[in-house]
C-alpha cells in the first residue's frame, strides 16, 4: 500500500508499507503518514520478495527497485498536489496487512 510522507516544508514523497510493527526505529526518525494513496495493496509478497532479492544481489536500496520496478503512474511526481481532507473521519480506516506468502 502507497502512502504519502512529508519531507520538510513543501516536499512529499511516496513510500511503499513494507512491514507493520511497534518496534520505534533507533537509526532514523520515523515520519508520519500524512495519506493513504490505496485501497487495497498494488503489490503482492511475491514482487516485495523478489525486489528485496534485487537489491541485495545488486547491492542498491530497495527505494531503486522500488522505482524500476513500479509503473510511473504509481509513483508520485514532484507537480503532484495531495490536499487532506479535515471532513473526513478516519476512524472507519485501517491498514491490513497478510503475510500469506
Amino acid at each position: 500500500m502507497r502512502v504519502a510522507v512529508p519531507f520538510g516544508k513543501s516536499k512529499i514523497y511516496t513510500a511503499l508499507v513494507y512491514e507493520i510493527h511497534q518496534i520505534e526505529p533507533t537509526v532514523y526518525e520515523a515520519k508520519d503518514i500524512y495519506q493513504i494513496l490505496d485501497d487495497e495493496p498494488i503489490v503482492n509478497p511475491y514482487q516485495l520478495k523478489l525486489w528485496t532479492w534485487i537489491a541485495e544481489y545488486y547491492l542498491c536500496t530497495i527505494g531503486d527497485v522500488l522505482r524500476a520496478g513500479l509503473p510511473s503512474l504509481f509513483l508520485l511526481e514532484s507537480e503532484t498536489l495531495i490536499i487532506r481532507n479535515e471532513n473526513v473521519n478516519n476512524s472507519n480506516y485501517s491498514i491490513k496487512h497478510d503475510r500469506s506468502d
